[in-house]
């Protein structure tokens, strides 16, 4: 939201640098918690699904933004003493959905404690079938390990 809003109010190029900077952190650190959260909450099964649909997501926004860039371009009045034209606009949608994002996250968005991660995380730990760059050996001890987490949580 902050990198957004140094972009809209750029009162010269440092602050319009600066934005796209902090930008780009902010979105490296958001995709990679993503897909970090998502590889350690899902079962192998379905983890390519997942982080496939996440990444599909993320490439529309790619070849859209442009798009409604262009839509966003032909503004030109001013909202509440705000100047909203060809170059706030875009910003100011983003501010827009960077708030409701942050917002959805905060109500909706409940971090579980995965006990299937945690018995991965033990596997590992101790050393268990330890093979391949730190992952579990075969699919038989993952869904072994599933079905003991699901009875357990039974």
């Amino acid at each position: 939201i902050v990198a957004t809003l140094f972009y809209v109010i750029g009162a010269n190029h440092w602050f319009v640098l600066l934005s796209r900077w902090l930008t780009g952190v902010s979105a490296g650190w958001e995709f990679t918690t993503e897909l970090s959260f998502i590889a350690s909450n899902t079962s192998a099964k379905e983890r390519t699904v997942f982080l496939s649909s996440v990444t599909a997501v993320n490439l529309v926004g790619f070849i859209l933004g442009p798009a409604l860039s262009t839509l966003l371009s032909m503004l030109n009045f001013e909202f509440m003493g705000l100047e909203i034209n060809e170059y706030t606009g875009p910003g100011w949608l983003l501010v827009v959905l960077f708030v409701a994002d942050f917002t959805m996250i905060r109500v909706f968005f409940k971090e579980s404690t995965s006990s299937l991660s945690d018995e991965r995380s033990k596997l590992l730990m101790n050393g268990e079938k330890e093979k391949h760059y730190g992952t579990i050996d075969t699919d038989k001890e993952i869904d072994r390990v599933e079905r003991q987490v699901v009875t357990e949580q039974r």
